[in-house]
């Protein structure tokens, strides 16, 4: 337990750079995504110097004309379908294709009477239809003049369905020029991920410290998963990867489990009464949202979006209920809004409650739009963004305080169990280091103990004849005698004025011990000749040879042969 301190402050001075390398790599990989011209398709293929917008001259069989970005005006779109038709450009380069994206619309596609693309269609791939995709449809120079003509279908009833950013162009100069525009929100959602992964390794070292009551881990997930739901929405993954169905299944479900951990975090944030139970309930509210999707998975053979209704309503269930811990927490109390919030940082606050409104912002723009945003991460990666970096920047200044203290811990420690003449251990740590290897042997973690105990001869006679600076130098000596010899296999203390005490723990206690004393007297041997030669009677025993196996049953008969070896000392004085 007494390593502890300095186990932790090891492990945040760690996590600080280890933090600052996460952040680097993800620095890395966004200017490798923005920048890299060959990001997909071939080089020859970014050369093609064709770009025609295609998005506008489209109508309908009678004529009418159409917004692609706009299809709910057109009449039928979610019953039977719309057939709409434009005129391809001449020349068209080889290699050209017609890009487009699409959003709640199934495809057909026909150059002329041929068709040649189809994207939804059938009940199981209306998820995929509904989902914002790219479509990348072939073309050749024989098609220069001829008639496109798409047949569209809303995908779900009562969604905005639209085709966007229709050009011929090559594809890989398409996808760059995508990737390029969005490359912005994609970092900041990978900026939110990795700022995650940085806060969750200082928070796991604060919080194994108890330096923190907050529920950082859960700050540091509901990051990950907004995180990687906002990168999805920019569709660079699916781009880069090509895996629509895994991506469109997780974004769903990082949305789906991302309240449970803002209520968590919610809860050590506001410290309502009673947490417990707001856990209980948001965890029953989660396992019905899970419930249900499942059971609509299934039943809709793997359509995920039939079940967004169970997410967007645990998304209002989350907000009302981080509501009401608010207002209990503040009845609870009796104070202000600001009294209760006191040992909150202020900015943090303001940066949570921003996180909140930018939540109901997106969902807000969402239902009102008729699902039809075309970011609808845009407000949620702004306010998650900043509320990250707050809480990032919070969770270091926590690190580096916890440092301080620390430090200022261990120093306080140093001057409490250190001997300030000698520098080694005094009697304080003596008798923590006897209780410690005590309990150690009661628990059967250690087999055996060895007490060592030292009587420095002549110390009065040095303080009368030389002073009290020459007996303090004769101390320092003694002391650097024991820890050259009994020192190298165990721990010396001075428990006295001219006592001292050593403890070897451990197995081979014996061949130790005749090491230390070979040492101790090679070192006696050296001081021979000097000003102040140094006598030190020693004596040991081992807590297995004693009857009651106790350490200070050994450290007493240590003591009487330590006094033994006094007697014979001055005997041979005296002959």
């Amino acid at each position: 337990m007494r390593q502890e301190p300095a186990k932790h402050r090891t492990g945040i001075r760690m996590s600080i750079p280890a933090s600052t390398v996460i952040l680097a790599v993800f620095l890395a990989f966004t200017v490798f995504l923005t920048l890299n011209p060959n990001l997909t398709g071939g080089v020859e293929e970014s050369r093609i110097a064709m770009d025609v917008d295609l998005s506008d001259g489209w109508m309908t069989a009678d004529g009418t004309p159409v917004r692609l970005d706009s299809l709910n005006d057109l009449p039928d779109l979610s019953m039977v379908g719309v057939t709409i038709t434009r005129t391809l450009p001449h020349p068209i380069e080889p290699g050209a294709e017609l890009n487009y994206i699409t959003k709640n619309v199934e495809v057909h596609q026909y150059y002329d009477d041929e068709e040649v693309y189809v994207h939804g269609g059938h009940h199981e791939e209306r998820d995929a239809a509904y989902a914002t995709r790219f479509n990348f449809t072939p073309l050749s120079s024989a098609n220069a003049g001829e008639t496109v003509t798409l047949f569209i279908k809303a995908a779900h009833a009562g969604n905005a369905s639209q085709i966007l950013n229709m050009r011929i162009s090559g594809t890989a100069a398409y996808i760059q020029r995508y990737v390029r525009a969005h490359a912005l929100a994609f970092s900041m959602s990978v900026a939110i991920i990795f700022g995650g992964l940085a806060i969750l390794l200082l928070s796991l070292v604060l919080r194994s410290a108890r330096e923190t009551e907050l529920d950082l881990v859960s700050l540091s997930t509901l990051a990950i998963l907004l995180g990687t739901w906002s990168a999805t929405q920019t569709l660079i993954p699916q781009l880069v990867t090509g895996l629509y169905s895994i991506l469109r299944a997780l974004e769903y479900l990082t949305l789906l489990f991302a309240p449970y951990s803002g209520i968590c975090f919610a809860i050590s944030l506001v410290d309502p009464p009673q947490p417990q139970r707001y856990k209980h309930v948001a965890l029953a509210a989660l396992t019905a949202a899970v419930s249900y999707t499942l059971a609509t998975v299934t039943l809709t053979h793997g359509n995920m979006h039939d079940s967004l209704s169970a997410t967007h309503l645990f998304i209002a269930f989350s907000i009302c209920l981080i509501a009401s811990m608010i207002v209990r927490s503040l009845r609870s109390r009796g104070e202000s809004l600001r009294e209760s919030f006191d040992h909150v940082s202020h900015t943090m606050l303001a940066s949570f409650f921003l996180l909140a409104f930018c939540v109901v912002a997106d969902l807000f723009t969402y239902i009102v739009t008729a699902h039809g945003s075309t970011d609808p991460a845009f407000f949620s990666r702004l306010g998650l963004l900043v509320f990250t970096c707050v809480m990032g920047a919070d969770a270091v200044q926590d690190s580096i305080e916890f440092v301080k203290k620390a430090d200022q811990a261990e120093m306080i420690e140093q001057l409490a169990y250190t001997d300030s003449l000698t520098g080694i251990g005094n009697h304080t740590a003596w008798q923590r280091l006897v209780s410690d290897v005590a309990q150690t042997l009661e628990n059967g973690l250690m087999e055996d103990a060895m007490v060592c105990q030292f009587d420095l001869n002549f110390l009065k006679r040095v303080n009368d004849t030389q002073g009290h600076a020459a007996g303090d130098a004769y101390l320092r000596l003694a002391a650097e005698v024991l820890t050259r010899s009994f020192g190298t296999e165990g721990t010396c203390y001075r428990t006295g004025s001219d006592e001292f005490s050593g403890m070897i723990v451990g197995s081979d206690l014996e061949e130790r011990l005749q090491r230390c004393i070979e040492l101790f007297d090679v070192s006696i041997e050296e001081q021979k000749d000097g000003e102040m030669p140094v006598s030190i009677a020693l004596g040991w025993a081992t807590v297995s040879e004693v009857e009651e196996h106790t350490v200070s049953a050994a450290q007493q008969l240590a003591d009487e042969r330590m006094y033994e070896n006094k007697r014979l000392m001055k005997a041979e004085r005296l002959d």
